[in-house]
């Protein structure tokens, strides 16, 4: 895929391209760039996504610009797993991560420090399943960090979502969340 920009005033731009394909979603964030009515940029969308950028409308480009965040998911609908490459992620960014179609979770992150090559591996566990006499229905999410993950977050929110229609199958009426460690289970 390429595109391809053009201005229409004076001032400057942000400018995000989120793209998903059916299994592929790509979150791409560049820094504010300044524009004239003659600008123009071209952005592939393979290799290192740059822009080019034409800032006079002289068909000259004077300028390249990466940008600042790079998220790449691969959702595996069948398995109810996705894969997670933080590529490149500025310092102290929040980033939302929606798997909602593959886990039924969205994990938004804080970090401290920049990020590049992380990964995050997701996997919902499809099961009804009674623990202690509370009833737990698609609720094991496991979520694994790389190591060069840890160190560089602040926080992590984790949201899983149950359609009404999978609660009431089950007989399910309050939407709860507990975590358990590995150790508490067995």
């Amino acid at each position: 895929y390429r595109l391809e920009m053009d201005a229409t005033g004076h001032g400057a731009f942000d400018f995000l391209i989120q793209m998903r394909t059916d299994n592929e979603t790509f979150v791409l964030n560049y820094p504010k760039t300044s524009i004239t009515p003659s600008s123009s940029g071209v952005v592939n969308l393979t290799g290192n996504f740059e822009m080019s950028f034409d800032k006079e409308g002289d068909g000259s480009f004077e300028k390249t610009v990466g940008p600042q965040k790079i998220i790449k998911i691969e959702e595996d609908l069948d398995n109810n797993s996705a894969i997670v490459r933080l590529l490149k992620i500025p310092e102290k960014e929040t980033s939302q991560i929606d798997l909602t179609r593959s886990t039924g979770s969205i994990i938004d992150i804080r970090n401290k420090n920049s990020i590049v090559n992380g990964l995050i591996t997701v996997a919902q566990i499809e099961e009804l399943t009674n623990i202690g006499g509370l009833y737990t229905i698609g609720s094991f999410v496991r979520i694994n960090f790389s190591d060069n993950l840890m160190g560089n977050i602040k926080e992590i929110n984790l949201t899983i979502i149950y359609s009404d229609a999978e609660l009431d199958a089950n007989s399910l009426s309050e939407k709860t969340l507990s975590i358990y460690e590995r150790d508490t289970l067995a």
